[in-house]
Order: C-alpha cells, then sequence, then structure tokens
C-alpha cells in the first residue's frame, strides 16, 4: 500500500511504481490544486483499467458510475465504517478490467 498527502505526491508515487498500482483509493477533495476525479483522469491516460473508488463527504452518494471511458469508478460517502471501505476495495480488485 502507497500513501500519498496530495496529488502531486500521488503522482510522484505513481511515476515510480505504476506497474504495481491497481487502484486508487483518494478522496474527492485534495491538496495539490487537483480534485480525486483529476486524478483519476491522469493516472488513467497511462492505466486506463486503473480500478478507482472516491470518497467524499460533501455527497452522500453511494454507487457506480461510469467515467466517460466508459470505466467505472465506485463513489463512497464519508463517514463509512472499515468494513465498508475494505468490501469496496475487494469489490474493485476482484471487477475484471
Amino acid at each position: 500500500m502507497l500513501e500519498a498527502s496530495g496529488a502531486m505526491e500521488a503522482i510522484g508515487l505513481w511515476e515510480e511504481q505504476r506497474g504495481e498500482i491497481d487502484l486508487l483509493y483518494t478522496d474527492m477533495t485534495m491538496l495539490g490544486g487537483m480534485n480525486g476525479s483529476d486524478l483519476c483522469r491522469r493516472l488513467r491516460q497511462d492505466k486506463p483499467g486503473l480500478k478507482v473508488i472516491i470518497s467524499s463527504g460533501y455527497t452522500t452518494e453511494l454507487g457506480i458510475r461510469k467515467d466517460a471511458t466508459g470505466i467505472d469508478i465506485l463513489y463512497l460517502p464519508k463517514p463509512c465504517a472499515s468494513r465498508v471501505v475494505i468490501s469496496a476495495i475487494q469489490t474493485c480488485l476482484a471487477r475484471k478490467k
């Protein structure tokens, strides 16, 4: 597991280890002038099948939506129980590309 404190740090980690990253779990609101959707788009330029979970405290929506390329993004409202996060991660990783 890799952890970043903001968008630019996340991109730096991505550039170093993109081949090892299968899932992005991010908050919608981030430091660094980017939001979670922006970061998702940026990373999916390199790896279109990247699985993504975006969490937000500003929406109560829960569910899967497709991005512009038709690839699923799972949205989780905050706060949510750790078991919900774990289940979401397991579900995303189990999905085929």
